[in-house]
């Protein structure tokens, strides 16, 4: 515990606040500033380097945020056994507190929708809280609302699961506030925030938790995971249905904090449509009693009520028709239909696709139905089904420009998702796409955001790939920059820039250069990552290379046998990711002498390539040439094995 009137740089402690399980709270007051502040510590014995650095991820985090419902910070001090975060000092009591207290109707309501505006404010920096709950939640002396504690804090930027994921595997959070994908230990995005507000606003406004109080942690986490919770009763029924869209099972059927805010914002205007609607009662009384000669135009008023009316509505009902269509396209699962036969992903993906052909309730839900379109098409992009996936999402861009039009972070979005789906599959103008989706970000969202930072990244990548370094390190360095700024140099979304600028400096002659980047990566991955995951695998290849470049074949081959077996096991036994993973360790065998082993993996790869790729693809061209090599160069291959490629 630190006493009273000890000096922090140019803070003086004036006393605790709250002690937690990482630290500490302290109020005090910043002498160079003059003002009252608290200072937030990691305890010295939970000081690694891990806390250290999510102490420092709040910070940086928390610095993008100015809105009045989120705690502001103003510093970050640094010492020898502790460090800081100088905090705004809130005094009043917890959202806990105050339900044990009692909090008035409208008391509730605004605290309800004050949360949702910091969550909304939140996602649009692309920040996800992942620790939502009552004790987290401040009510000041004058009602107002502060979210508190962002330590568990992280950017969704790169957990898109299309789009290169750096999924935390962990469990992370309060298991009575998690979502159901953060119980089974997936990645949080903002929809796993908003199944948590869910949670917060039953009770709230039923007076009684989520889930029965009680229960052993296993038994909870089983509850979480699927999303089981005690039914919603006893209160407003717009509240109720607004509760349950937030509460959904599937990530896809949730009101987003946005919606969330307007719709309790709508609820807090009910009581005062019902006095307006009183008064025009008693007013048009007056008129046939007494003849009073003025008039009363209601019109404006009853025309923003029909509006948000409608809105509200339309919400209910792309929740609804997005629930309806997630539970009957997963029907096929329950193993009373299924009858021993389980559909893979694949299978589901078919099924889904078929259904937004033709399911009448999504005719009427065209954003939905272009939401639903760009996520399936992004995933297929991501299995490798490169043909199923293009006519989506050109549907769902269409739809997008259509009614967002042609500058909307929507139609972003679906630009980014064509950009890797043309980069990966050899077909269509990659380098337009992002440059597009680029421009659009940086205007909506600002030039440090993170999916500004994303954009680049993928950008970078397409041009090295096609050859176009001078532009690609131009890029990347800039995204490096970026990504350094927004998430630190120990994060592996920062990793990856490194690994695609170690491949420019590999293809332009700078080996020393290369290994230095490409090492700086793998120490990165290795210390954030699973052993199996996708980014680690790469940056194992790259360096497989580099060995084989060297003359450490067997090394080479050693490493690359492991990779492989690793890729077959994530990607399966028909992706180009898996190919170009044959290809490399067919180059590392031929090195070794080992012809015909060498045969049978370029053959393999090539066979992957022909099946996934366009006849242009670069990768495709790679595998004939070096297969054409091998027929060249190794006595005694019989001629029909070339004639039979082409080649």
């Amino acid at each position: 515990m630190i006493p009273p009137g000890t000096r922090i740089g140019h803070v003086r402690m004036d006393g605790p606040l709250a002690e937690g399980g990482m630290g500490a709270v302290f109020a005090g007051f910043d002498e160079k500033l003059q003002r009252p502040v608290a200072l937030k510590a990691i305890r010295s014995d939970r000081l690694d380097a891990a806390a250290r650095a999510r102490f420092l991820n709040e910070a940086r985090l928390l610095s993008q945020l100015d809105h009045p419902n989120v705690c502001r910070i103003h510093g970050y001090l640094e010492s020898g056994e502790e460090d800081f975060l100088i905090l705004e000092l809130i005094r009043g009591r917890t959202l806990r507190e105050a339900l044990r207290e009692g909090l008035a109707p409208g008391a509730k309501l605004a605290a309800a929708e004050g949360v949702a505006r910091a969550l909304e404010a939140a996602h649009q920096k692309g920040i996800v809280h992942r620790d939502l709950k009552p004790g987290n939640v401040m009510l000041t002396g004058d009602g107002q609302v502060k979210v508190l504690d962002f330590g568990l804090a992280r950017s969704e930027a790169a957990d898109e699961v299309a789009e290169d994921p750096t999924p935390i595997y962990a469990l992370s959070g309060t298991p009575s506030s998690m979502s159901p994908e953060q119980a089974r230990g997936e990645p949080a995005t903002a929809a796993s925030d908003a199944f948590a507000l869910g949670l917060l606003l039953q009770e709230l406004f039923t007076g009684r938790p989520a889930y029965e109080p009680g229960l052993p942690e296993p038994l909870l986490l089983v509850k979480a995971a699927d999303a089981d919770t005690l039914p919603v009763q006893g209160i407003d029924p717009d509240l109720a249905a607004l509760i349950r869209r937030l509460e959904a099972a599937a990530p896809e059927a949730r009101s987003t904090a946005a919606d969330a805010a307007e719709r309790l914002a709508w609820i807090r205007g009910k009581p005062r449509r019902r006095r307006l609607c009183l008064l025009a009662a008693a007013v048009a009384l007056a008129f046939v009693l007494g003849g009073v000669k003025y008039t009363l135009d209601l019109r404006e008023e009853r025309r923003h009520a029909l509006e948000a009316r409608a809105a509200a509505e339309q919400e209910a009902a792309r929740a609804d028709a997005a629930a309806r269509f997630l539970e009957e396209l997963f029907q096929a699962s329950d193993p009373r239909q299924a009858r021993g036969r389980v559909p893979d992903a694949r299978e589901l993906l078919r099924r889904g696709t078929e259904r937004l052909g033709r399911d009448r309730h999504l005719a009427d839900q065209p954003l939905l139905r272009a939401k639903l379109l760009d996520t399936l098409g992004g995933i297929q992009t991501g299995l490798g089904l490169y043909g199923e996936a293009r006519p989506l999402l050109a549907e769902a861009l269409a739809i997008r420009e259509r009614l967002h039009g042609p500058a909307h972070p929507e139609v972003a979005d679906t630009l980014v998702r064509l950009g890797s789906l043309a980069q990966r599959s050899g077909r269509g103008d990659a380098v337009a796409l992002f440059r597009r989706a680029l421009a659009i970000r940086e205007e909506r969202l600002g030039p440090a955001h993170p999916e500004v930072a994303d954009v680049l990244g993928k950008l970078g990548m397409t041009l090295a790939a096609q050859g176009r370094f001078d532009e690609a390190e131009t890029t990347l360095k800039r995204a490096l920059a970026l990504h350094e700024h927004l998430w630190g140099e120990r994060d592996p979304r920062t990793a990856r820039v490194l690994h695609n600028l170690s491949g420019i400096a590999y293809y332009r002659g700078r080996t020393a250069e290369s290994e230095r980047l490409l090492r700086r990566a793998l120490a990165i991955r290795e210390a954030a990552l699973p052993d199996d995951h996708p980014d680690l695998a790469g940056s194992r290849e790259a360096l497989a290379l580099l060995l084989q470049q060297r003359g450490e074949a067997t090394e080479a081959e050693r490493l690359l046998e492991r990779l492989a077996a690793s890729a077959e096991k994530v990607y399966g036994p028909e992706h180009p990711e898996l190919a170009r993973t044959l290809l490399n360790l067919g180059l590392a065998c031929a090195g070794l002498g080992k012809d015909a082993e060498a045969r049978r993996l370029f053959e393999r790869s090539l066979a992957i390539d022909e099946k996934a790729l366009e006849p242009g693809h670069p990768q495709l061209a790679r595998a004939r040439d070096t297969l054409a090599r091998h027929c060249r160069e190794v006595r005694g291959l019989r001629d029909d094995l070339c004639r039979r490629h082409g080649l």
